[in-house]
């Protein structure tokens, strides 16, 4: 435990040195603005859907980057201690490979999916020269920080959707989507000559977790050293028959179990060759496996956001808005509107100037709200949509069990196909 307090006190000393960095601190500023462009991505579909943004881009920016800075702490923690080296974990394969991924759907830019091709493709045909051990401990604690990160924030400032569902109808629902840029410190290692170095931390005989592939000459020894990285982490999920919070949390238990398999297997595959086989499947297959379990168990449930039968039900509240201000919130149905009753479907965009009295249901319970000072206008809420509202965002395609299985079998189909014409 010394060692790592030890190792503690040299980061916080190098951590200034370096942060100001010109490159380091080019390399953060780019990843930021990416997170940023993002969000403004959000608000604009947002806008175009109900008129108006519910978060700002550079709230939810600075928001984010407050949790990656944690998520940053959390990350550069588990490299240490478990001794995950960027040396031979074909970061600069994975990077590429996970972009060109995303060409064939958006949901493929992880690391899991292209670490775990790469890690076939060295198996298969000794190419990239790559520890797979390493890049299965890397993407674990990627999406282990991922997990946290989710459990924390990802229910926090859900944006209002209509969703079409697979049977016609449109419910109200939240997107979740969450973008996090991530300042790390990782660890290299160097093949040094013996000999007394300054601010070297003697770590205890079990570490690292995951050991150097290759063997240390005579005369020479395996040294590490601390490397400032910037990574970044998004989240996209939707909350349909949950809330934001209990959606969060349930994709966050399923995400941090599939980190802590994927982290023991990339440990265990150190010592034992035939796992540095079934790692790289897990990794793929078992991220997939996240995916659809979540997907089935949200899509599967009863909608929490369908049309009341005797008025209107509240899906969202934006804030300063006059619905803000008498308390309204996320389930509420108005029974009432100064005492003249409420139908589904009923228009509330504006209303006249003056004191308003709303009746309110809520949780069984019925809740008269009084505001004196109405200045006209729209209340400031999102309604419930009727099931055949005109606006709404449809789910296709990725909800169906086994996509991902079909999708490469359909890959290699047409790759056979081609070889075949060739010849």
């Amino acid at each position: 435990m010394t060692a790592f307090l030890e190792v503690a006190k040299l980061l916080l000393k190098s951590i200034p040195a370096m942060v100001f960095r010109s490159e380091y601190f080019l390399a953060l500023a780019i990843v930021v603005g990416l997170v940023h462009f993002q969000y403004r991505r959000v608000a604009a579909v947002e806008e175009r859907l109900f008129g108006r943004v519910r978060y700002e881009p550079r709230q939810q920016t600075t928001r984010s980057i407050l949790f990656g800075l944690l998520g940053g702490a959390l990350g550069t923690g588990l490299f240490i201690i478990i001794g995950i080296s960027l040396t031979d974990s074909g970061v600069a394969y994975i990077w590429p490979l996970a972009l060109l991924l995303m060409l064939v759907h958006p949901r493929f830019l992880c690391f899991s999916y292209a670490g775990g091709l790469l890690s076939f493709s060295h198996l298969l045909f000794g190419w990239p020269q790559i520890h797979i051990p390493s890049v299965m401990g890397l993407v674990a604690v990627l999406h282990l920080v991922e997990a946290v990160l989710i459990r924390i924030s990802g229910h926090l400032n859900p944006n209002p959707v209509y969703v079409k569902g697979r049977d016609g109808r449109v419910v109200g629902g939240f997107a979740l989507q969450k973008f996090w840029p991530l300042p790390l410190v990782a660890l290299v290692y160097l093949t040094l000559p013996e000999g007394p170095l300054r601010e070297v931390v003697n770590m205890p005989s079990w570490w690292p977790l995951i050991k150097p592939p290759q063997e240390v000459p005579g005369g020479m020894e395996l040294v590490y050293i601390l490397f400032p990285v910037v990574a970044a982490l998004g989240y996209g999920d939707m909350a349909l028959s949950r809330t934001p919070r209990e959606k969060a949390s349930l994709s966050s238990l399923y995400l941090f179990a599939y980190s802590i398999i994927l982290l023991i297997l990339a440990v265990l595959a150190d010592s034992f060759q035939p796992l540095r086989y079934f790692s790289p499947l897990f990794a793929i297959l078992g991220h997939d496996l996240v995916i659809q379990l979540g997907n089935r168990m949200e899509l599967g449930g009863q909608p929490l956001f369908t049309p009341a039968l005797d008025g209107l039900g509240v899906l969202d509240v934006f804030p300063g808005g006059t619905g803000h201000s008498l308390g309204l919130r996320s389930g509420d149905v108005i029974l009432a509107v100064n005492g003249h009753s409420l139908l589904p479907g009923d228009d509330l965009r504006w209303l006249p100037p003056g004191p308003l009295e709303l009746l309110v249901r809520r949780e069984e319970q019925e809740v008269v709200m009084w505001y004196p000072r109405h200045q006209g206008g729209s209340l400031g809420v999102l309604f419930v949509p009727l099931p055949w509202s005109a606006a709404y965002v449809e789910l296709r395609g990725l909800q169906r069990p086994g996509w991902l299985l079909r999708r490469l079998r359909s890959l290699w189909t047409e790759l056979v196909k081609r070889m075949g014409f060739r010849r």
